[in-house]
């Protein structure tokens, strides 16, 4: 995975500049990676959540845009024009990879249940169990009452649907009820991020007001602050909210 910018010239040339960093200055610099032309893209198909781009050209080359927010992709399809300037007609073959990404996601960690999925984010994230340092890039599922967290191969929705002797498409990285979420705790210095302290199985409280629990804190770094408080208002909406152990919500600075 590298991170690249796309430039669209007046001559409808679409050039793919890899975004790196000096080792002098520590300041980004651009190179360019290829370059192709409007005319040439064949189809264009968008991923669950409008958080991932599969362009195709006419020469055998392919591209995977992980976006990570809807408006990035939005961005992304206005930059390669798939439709036309009045925004009436396709100039290619616009596909969804959703209906493969959902079955893909029932069958591999679900055990073929087919779950509500309230919400799918493209993150990244870190928990406190697994000695994690830096931010993992990985799949967020708001499914069934459940959080799951999934490690999403985005390399193979190039060749996609796959046969049963493929190798997984999702792994499951970590999963919890959201009945076990008993503090949120928003934060805005930097990049919008969010921490989730949950509950541990098997896990007692001495009183409630000093309780003991063992638990376990991940931590998300979402695309914008809207991002966190929706999901915020999704987790409370599904939260039971007991009386003998409520959930708690605390915002650090203004988000």
């Amino acid at each position: 995975q590298r991170e690249v910018v796309l430039l669209l010239s007046s001559q409808e040339k679409l050039y793919v500049l890899l975004v790196g960093v000096s080792t002098d200055s520590q300041e980004s610099n651009l190179s360019l990676l290829c370059t192709h032309t409007i005319d040439d893209i064949q189809d264009v198909s968008v991923g669950l959540g409008l958080q991932v781009v599969r362009v195709r050209f006419k020469e055998d080359t392919e591209y995977i845009f992980i976006t990570e927010s809807m408006e990035k992709t939005t961005v992304l399809l206005n930059i390669i024009k798939v439709l036309d300037s009045q925004g009436t007609e396709s100039k290619c073959s616009l596909g969804s990879l959703e209906n493969v990404q959902v079955e893909l996601f029932e069958k591999e960690i679900c055990s073929g249940l087919k779950l509500s999925i309230f919400q799918y984010s493209v993150l990244r994230f870190k928990s406190n169990t697994l000695g994690e340092v830096a931010w993992l890039l990985r799949s967020l599922f708001v499914a069934g009452g459940q959080l799951f967290i999934c490690n999403e191969d985005f390399r193979r929705l190039s060749s996609l649907p796959t046969d049963a002797s493929s190798a997984p498409y999702f792994l499951l990285h970590s999963s919890c009820s959201i009945s076990d979420i008993f503090e949120m705790v928003t934060e805005s210095r930097g990049s919008p991020c969010l921490s989730l302290k949950i509950k541990l199985k098997n896990s007692t409280y001495e009183t409630k007001r000093h309780r003991t629990v063992n638990s376990v804190t991940w931590k998300f770094k979402l695309f914008s602050a809207e991002c966190v408080l929706k999901f915020v208002a999704l987790v409370k909406g599904l939260h039971p909210d007991s009386p003998e152990f409520p959930l708690l919500v605390r915002h650090l600075g203004q988000i």
